[in-house]
């Protein structure tokens, strides 16, 4: 009957089906539990990740925002420059290569970084602490714009590579008197880069210098000039606007008075302009007769009176400041006191010197216009450089003539014989290097070069002023 009582009951029972385990048991019996646990880590993991997701997209907003807004110095905040002053460094033979903070933060990291990168042992850099002076004749590449007792040898942006003075002077820095006809490797400072901003440029094509230290560049493209300091800080900015002008002003020569006062050619609208020291318009002049046709380098002598390349009329216009009258000399051709694609001008103690690339030559006047002698340029022979510009250093007695797309500066002496040079020592390839300048602070003697393709300006150190002798009573 038990069997019976037992078949019973399965036969009218649900179909038959394995009995759970005691695991499974164990299992079910939990499950409520587990299912809490695995539901509250899910949601942690969630949370977690939306949280990181919108911290992702909050930074990508903001730094689309900064990359907007800062987007003439976002070159700044990635260090461009800083690989270029980098391989600069290595490229000199002192070492170690000192790494120094400044006030743009600490930059040894770029160095340590690149040097990994790339390669290059460790061991030939240390990092200088914090407010620790470099040691004498070392090189030092830091996050500084200026440095004290040394000679700068690159400056870029918010970095500069120098090396500090002691007993041994920096190769290149050239000795007054030496008359070697080979030029002088000299390494200039670069400041500048393409741009619209204050210390930015556009195709530069000329620059002078006053008597209290200060330089002008014609930044052309920006039709503006622009006045920077001893320490190639920005001062002030010359335009047009003041003179109601509907045409923007297009400068290229300068030059300054002893009074302080800017005269600028405009080239596009063929016309001499006058500003004072305060940047504000004062007047403009069209030119002698028929007027200036594309007007382009100036040169002052010092009696105030001005000498213009009048490009487009292959002649000279002078212009007496004082009584602001002209006077021309010079027609096309290639005779004596004839010309053919003048670019460049500057007076030499009593004389006029002039730069003409189509006749291969430079030619040398009176103030008064009269022909006093020709010497040609034996390295034009096969290529003429673009707009070659001269400028006299009056202390060493050289004219400097720049060599246009040539990494040179070639020179001579008021008699035409050639003398030493300057071979421009610089990683980087110039693209028409033209207008000159000479620059006297109260002790050092710069030369000023516009690298017209590259839109920046170089600043070479060519020796200190030597002190004036005194008459005894």
């Amino acid at each position: 009957s038990l069997f019976c009582g037992t078949d019973a009951i399965s036969s009218d029972a649900v179909p038959d089906e394995p009995l759970p385990s005691e695991d499974e048991q164990t299992a079910t019996s939990l499950s409520p539990v587990r299912k809490s646990s695995v539901t509250a880590g899910s949601v942690a993991r969630y949370a977690l990740l939306f949280v990181l997701i919108a911290v992702t997209v909050v930074q990508t907003i903001y730094f689309q925002f900064k990359f907007q807004k800062w987007q003439p110095e976002r070159r700044s905040y990635f260090s461009w420059a800083y690989p270029q002053l980098f391989e600069r460094a290595l490229g000199e033979s002192l070492r170690p290569i000192y790494l120094q903070d400044g006030r743009y933060g600490p930059a040894y990291i770029l160095a340590l970084w690149y040097a990994t990168v790339q390669g290059v042992d460790l061991s030939n850099f240390v990092h200088l602490p914090e407010g620790a002076p470099p040691p004498p004749d070392s090189l030092i590449l830091g996050s500084v714009t200026e440095c004290a007792n040394c000679y700068d040898i690159l400056g870029m942006e918010a970095f500069l590579l120098y090396q500090t003075k002691g007993s041994t002077a920096r190769p290149g820095i050239p000795r007054p008197g030496s008359t070697s006809v080979e030029g002088l490797p000299l390494v200039p400072v670069i400041f500048g880069s393409e741009g619209a901003d204050p210390g930015k440029f556009s195709k530069p094509r000329g620059v002078t210098s006053d008597q209290q230290g200060n330089f002008y560049v014609a930044d052309s493209m920006n039709n503006r000039v622009q006045k920077f300091d001893s320490e190639r800080k920005f001062v002030a900015s010359f335009s047009r606007e003041a003179t109601g002008d509907e045409h923007p002003m297009d400068p290229e020569g300068l030059a300054v008075d002893t009074a302080g006062n800017l005269y600028v050619t405009d080239v596009a609208n063929h016309n001499l302009l006058k500003f004072g020291s305060d940047g504000q318009f004062i007047s403009s002049w069209h030119g002698p007769d028929t007027g200036f046709y594309g007007p382009r380098d100036i040169a002052i002598n010092q009696s105030n009176q001005l000498y213009i390349v009048d490009s487009g009329r292959s002649r000279i216009a002078r212009f007496d400041t004082v009584t602001q009258k002209f006077f021309a000399f010079g027609t096309p051709g290639n005779a004596d006191g004839q010309f053919t694609a003048i670019t460049g001008i500057t007076v030499a103690e009593d004389l006029v010197i002039v730069v003409e690339t189509g006749n291969k030559r430079i030619q040398a006047f009176d103030f008064d216009g009269n022909f006093v002698r020709q010497w040609n340029i034996d390295a034009w022979k096969e290529n003429v450089p673009g707009w070659p510009d001269a400028v006299f250093d009056k202390q060493e007695k050289v004219v400097y003539v720049s060599s246009g797309l040539k990494k040179e500066i070639i020179a001579f002496d008021l008699d035409g014989n050639p003398v030493r040079g300057i071979s421009i020592d610089s990683s980087d390839q110039m693209s028409g290097v033209s207008a000159m300048s000479i620059l006297e602070t109260q002790k050092t003697r710069f030369l000023i070069v516009v690298d017209t393709g590259n839109s920046r300006v170089l600043v070479f150190q060519i020796g200190e002023v030597k002190a004036k002798k005194t008459s005894k009573p």
